[in-house]
């Protein structure tokens, strides 16, 4: 609610002074100068002398015009009606509506049951809006009027709805005027033109589209000696002695008559033969003769094999980073290492433990390792499909 500006008290919203030191709040009010004949008040009001307006009995001044009261001791105390269901009147001059009860327009202050000033005026009042228009004097309240539905024109839609009535009528009777001409000639004519069959297409089962078989892994390459492609090196190698030679070679040349020994004393644990491929290979195996082939020595009746040592077990790492390690029979004869199939430019055999010699004397018996032959099995990595 507002407060007046001199004393700050709270007023009604639509007071147009204070009524407790007469401050103008918001501009003359509109003026009422009698009131409705036979209305009555709340009980301790009195009326304005000024303006008539009604205003509370601890109320020092009108709210309306400021006025102060004759004697407001004096204010005629009377009954409120009783109550009453009557709907709310509309004023007939500034179309606002008022409570059942009220003797004055709550806005403008005219006195209830006034009459319009013509007929003309009373029938725009009752159809105009609930609130005030923008001729009204300032300090209404209410919301602005809402816009009005736009006027229709109803005589021109109905004219086209007409005219597409009686379209739809005229093609409708020249349809059925064709349908009898050409399904019932007149006696004599000729037969109506029979329509074709309806073909219906037979039903088809979509074809079936067969599984994606994966392409078949295409066979390796023949496995092949690749003994040829290899060179040996050794990490020792026993020195000649009596007409006979130990070198590394002599392990890939294709004589068991031959064989590497190593030089480094006792058996040799951790010395190594090394052999390189011209190009890389993938190894699917090795075949080992792993003593010295030789045999039966008959010129100094001594057996080669079991008078020197014998690989026991050996580790081999390849170029590709894998390795493995074997264990050989102590037996004479060709041995196989089965390989998973490294893909390898070079390996390395490195002798883990040996086998100790067990027959021959003096010369004729040696702890030296010696092994006849290596040959390597597979195919060039080039040749894989």
């Amino acid at each position: 609610m507002p407060s007046c500006p001199s004393c700050t008290r709270e007023v009604a919203e639509s007071a147009a002074f204070c009524g407790y030191c007469g401050a103008a709040i918001g501009g003359p009010a509109p003026g009422v100068r009698e009131p409705f004949a036979g209305a009555q008040l709340a009980p301790s009001y009195w009326i304005c002398p000024q303006c008539s307006a009604e205003n509370t009995a601890d109320s020092q001044f009108c709210r309306a015009c400021g006025a102060a009261p004759a004697d407001p001791a004096a204010a005629t105390v009377v009954v409120p009606p009783p109550f009453t269901s009557a709907p709310r009147w509309r004023c007939a001059t500034c179309n606002e509506l008022n409570d059942p009860g009220a003797q004055f327009c709550h806005y403008c202050g005219v006195p209830a049951g006034t009459a319009p000033a013509t007929a003309a005026a009373g029938a725009a009042a009752a159809s105009a809006p609930p609130w005030p228009s923008p001729s009204m004097p300032s300090g209404g309240q209410g919301p602005p009027p809402l816009p009005g539905p736009e006027p229709r024109s109803g005589s021109s839609g109905g004219r086209w709805l007409v005219l597409a009535a009686a379209f739809i009528a005229v093609a409708a009777i020249a349809g059925a005027v064709a349908y009898v001409a050409l399904y019932n000639p007149a006696p004599g004519g000729d037969p109506p033109p029979t329509p074709p069959p309806t073909t219906i297409p037979p039903t088809t089962t979509p074809p079936t589209t067969p599984p994606t078989t994966p392409p078949a892994t295409p066979p390796p390459p023949d496995v092949a000696d690749l003994t040829y492609y290899a060179t040996a090196r050794a990490s020792t190698t026993l020195d000649p002695a009596g007409g006979n030679a130990y070198y590394a070679d002599y392990l890939i040349d294709g004589d068991i008559g031959t064989c590497w020994a190593e030089g480094a004393g006792g058996y040799g644990e951790g010395e190594s033969i090394r052999f390189n491929f011209d190009e890389t290979m993938v190894l699917t195996k090795m075949k080992v003769m792993p003593g010295y082939g030789k045999g039966w020595d008959s010129e100094d009746n001594v057996d080669r094999w079991y008078s020197n040592g014998r690989l026991e077990s050996v580790q081999l790492d390849f170029s590709d980073g894998s390795w493995d390690q074997f264990t050989f029979d102590d037996r004479t004869g060709w041995q196989t290492i089965k390989l998973d199939r490294p893909h390898a430019k070079w390996l390395k055999m490195t002798i883990l433990s040996a086998y100790p010699y067990t027959s021959g004397w003096g010369d004729h018996a040696a702890d030296d390792t010696s092994v006849s032959e290596v040959k390597f099995f597979g195919w060039r990595e080039s040749d894989e499909p």
